[in-house]
């Protein structure tokens, strides 16, 4: 699964990041008591996704360190899991990083590194998350946790989406390029959707079913371009996406069931949309307002098979 977790930050401050607004004396009053309620909300949507299995992988994105990783690991019910956790603190101006939990019962890493995502005016964004493991104890699978530069700065933005998604597609690319039949994952929260383009035009990743699916592209785009998973002024927005190489929807070994990923909408990870009618994400804050909930997207999952 993936999970863009909305700000799981600790409660105290930290001088190296601009993480101010998550502290209890500001505005926003991010008190131990509301740090423990994010943390138990995390882990429910994390067991509640597998559905009474829980998930092998598990991307998380607005994470802010190694500290709340292991708190949230080590928090029942994901403390019988034995979850363990690849995490590299990177540059982000707010302190927020990806990271990746894992079962070693299911997954082994065998190497780990984070990708600098560094723009021409001397600023960064999130790392990149890499990791290569043996899934099964039989495939090696590549796994990459994006959270690409948010929408927040217009054409801005949009430019830095496109590098970091072009750095995306170099690493699949290196890889590809050594072994043709390499199983690439790749998560995250993009801030764009399926056909904006920095995911068509930047990592290439073609839409399942498409007409050039088979012949051009070699990464393949598994969400319903029709779904959502954040809500922007009445419209649902996929944000959030999986990209896997060729060799994940067919072929030996694990590949993705039905060759499709899904938005996970339990009923208690929405609330009613009084401004726009239907139903958003049931969040943790609104503005500067606590409400409570779990976060402003909702996680996606898919399902791997063995394939003879």
């Amino acid at each position: 699964m993936f999970y863009n977790v909305e700000n799981y930050f600790d409660c105290e401050d930290d001088t190296l990041t601009n993480d101010d607004e998550f502290v209890p004396a500001q505005p926003k009053y991010w008190t131990p008591k509301r740090y423990t309620t994010k943390r138990q909300n995390i882990a429910r949507v994390i067991v509640a996704v597998g559905k009474g299995t829980a998930p092998v992988l598990v991307g998380l994105c607005e994470v802010e360190n190694a500290k709340v990783l292991h708190q949230l690991v080590r928090y029942k019910p994901l403390s019988v899991l034995n979850y363990q956790t690849v995490h590299f603190e990177s540059p982000d101006a707010r302190g927020i990083d990806v990271a990746l939990l894992y079962q070693p019962t299911a997954f082994l890493p065998l190497q780990s590194k984070p990708i600098r995502v560094g723009f021409k005016d001397g600023t960064f964004s999130r790392d990149i998350l890499y990791v290569k493991g043996l899934l099964g104890a039989t495939d090696t699978l590549h796994v990459m946790v994006c959270h690409a530069p948010s929408r927040r700065s217009g054409a801005t933005g949009d430019a830095r989406r496109m590098d970091a998604l072009k750095l995306v597609r170099a690493q699949a690319d290196s890889l590809l390029a050594v072994q043709p039949s390499a199983k690439v994952l790749i998560m995250g929260d993009f801030n764009d959707t399926p056909t904006d383009n920095s995911m068509q035009q930047g990592l290439g990743a073609v839409v399942e079913g498409s007409t050039e699916a088979d012949s051009v592209a070699k990464l393949y785009n598994l969400m319903d371009v029709a779904d959502g998973t954040y809500k922007y002024k009445g419209q649902w927005c996929l944000f959030d996406q999986f990209v896997v190489s060729s060799s994940l929807l067919q072929g030996k070994g694990w590949v993705v069931k039905d060759k499709q990923a899904y938005v996970y909408k339990a009923d208690f990870l929405l609330q009613p949309d009084v401004t726009y009618m239907g139903y958003k994400p049931y969040r943790t804050y609104l503005g500067p307002r606590y409400i409570g909930g779990y976060s402003d997207h909702l996680p996606i999952y898919l399902q791997f098979e063995p394939c003879r």
